[in-house]
């Protein structure tokens, strides 16, 4: 080969490693589903942002890592009870009072990383002797699950998959549909099996911005499609507060709740809604909330910053009125109870 070509392909190779050309893919819903999941046995352990290479020139980090995906996907097949121990007796047992076999931990670096785990010893959390870990047993801690929405396929035939995280202890499904982490995967065949082995993960939110507050069911107000929000809301019962929303366009809606606090004071906060499945107003934070006070004597009504009240949703049932469900005042059971603050449109002039 010529010394220009040999050139020529080493640059090729080294550009190719550096950026790689993709095209979105399309792929089974199943495909999709397997991807989460095995996405999953990353970010479950608490691994967002990292790469095969710097797992890889880390003992510990792959040791962390299998040992985690063990104890929350197969700890009654992997793990056994140290012999003479009792659970949590650190001065009987000071190493662990459970043990899991080396070959169970290089077993899972290789089905995940495809890399062969061939030195093993302790670290500051597992001590190792004779071909074994040894662990306390512990209570789980809240993991992250990933759902694959976007796949595109890489000119060197990697996946590049973009994922939605959502908290398995407080929701079945991510809340959105949002972007949180891209992934590189590569296809490869472990135990006569299709799999894909990681490459890289990242980030691309702060993990504590992701919504991971469990997702209510309003269902019960009987929801109508397509609701007319924009307008004048009394509410239905005692007629001392009222709202007024209005259409920004693009699904958003500006909506004012104003509460009657007495005969001259009442309190104005003003919201910003986006319109979700074609149903029901999601409410972000108050942008603003005024107390206002008028005057007796006609001057400039006085006005002072107040505490926002919190609301998450408006709905409009199918009898035509308008819903905020709130949490009933008696609760019982682990399930937040919610019941219904009417209101009814109202003509102004």
């Amino acid at each position: 080969m010529k010394l220009l070509s040999k050139l020529t392909l080493i640059l090729a190779m080294t550009m190719g490693a550096v950026s790689v050309a993709a095209t979105d893919t399309t792929v089974s819903d199943k495909t999709m589903k397997a991807m989460g999941v095995f996405l999953s046995n990353f970010t479950e352990c608490g691994l967002y942002d990292t790469t095969r290479e710097e797992m890889t020139a880390d003992n510990e980090k792959l040791l962390d890592f299998a040992i985690c995906h063990l104890r929350i996907n197969a700890w009654n097949s992997s793990f056994s009870p140290v012999p003479g121990c009792e659970i949590g007796d650190e001065e009987k047992c000071p190493h662990g009072d459970h043990m899991v076999a080396a070959d169970k931990v290089a077993r899972v670096v290789k089905k995940y990383l495809d890399y062969d785990m061939k030195k093993h010893s302790g670290n500051s959390q597992y001590y190792y002797k004779d071909g074994f870990y040894y662990i306390y047993a512990a209570d789980g801690e809240q993991t992250m699950n990933a759902v694959a929405r976007k796949v595109r396929k890489l000119d060197n035939g990697n996946f590049e998959v973009s994922s939605s995280l959502f908290n398995t202890e407080t929701q079945d499904k991510p809340k959105t549909s949002d972007i949180h982490m891209v992934s590189v995967i590569r296809p490869y065949v472990f135990e006569s099996k299709n799999t894909w082995s990681l490459v890289s993960t990242k980030l691309l939110v702060d993990i504590g911005d992701i919504d991971t507050e469990p997702e209510i069911d309003y269902s019960q107000f009987n929801p109508a499609s397509n609701p007319k929000f924009p307008g004048f809301w009394e509410d239905d019962v005692t007629g001392k507060s009222s709202l007024e929303i209005m259409d920004g366009g693009d699904g958003v809606y500006t909506v004012v709740v104003s509460h009657a606090m007495g005969a001259s004071e009442r309190v104005e906060c003003t919201y910003h809604g986006k319109l979700e499945n074609n149903m029901y107003l999601k409410l972000g934070e108050s942008l603003k909330c005024v107390s206002i006070e008028s005057q007796d004597d006609g001057s400039p009504d006085r006005m002072t910053v107040a505490e926002s009240e919190f609301i998450e949703t408006m709905l409009i049932n199918k009898k035509g009125r308008l819903i905020i469900p709130i949490p009933c005042d008696e609760q019982d059971g682990s399930e937040v109870k919610m019941c219904e603050e009417p209101y009814q449109r109202v003509k102004r002039n």
